[in-house]
């Protein structure tokens, strides 16, 4: 067969690959998106860990987080604040959302209804 995957393991059920496209030099563009809400299942709707290690073996990955449109790094975008009053429970859960991944890791977590997008290179290892 002249058919080749670079993907390894599948995503979880409730992840969806949006966006795998070519970006700059050999990177590409990718999205995820946890694709259930918070109440909708009782045991997907739960925030979800993958490794995209898992998910493209055999490849040196470096991952880059960036904003959903993709025109800035995620420790460069700034949100906008509002001053209001707010519950600490919807306080924790603007803490959980904005949760950062460390450059050197290729572990994603994703909340309900949540996307992330990023700049991966796959780098064959063989």
């Amino acid at each position: 067969s002249n058919i080749h995957s670079s993907i390894g393991l599948s995503l979880p059920q409730n992840v969806y690959l949006m966006t795998f496209e070519p970006w700059k030099d050999d990177s590409r563009l990718i999205r995820f998106e946890h694709i259930l809400e918070k109440d909708e299942d009782e045991i997907l709707s739960a925030p979800v860990r993958f490794n995209l290690a898992d998910v493209f073996p055999g490849n040196d990955i470096g991952l880059k987080e960036v904003s959903l449109s993709a025109n800035q790094w995620i420790e460069d975008f700034s949100r906008m604040h509002f001053n209001q009053e707010t519950s600490s429970d919807f306080l924790d859960e603007i803490e959980r959302k904005v949760e950062k991944i460390s450059t050197d890791s290729t572990e994603i977590t994703l909340n309900p209804m949540e996307i992330k997008t990023f700049i991966i290179t796959l780098n064959p290892t063989v």
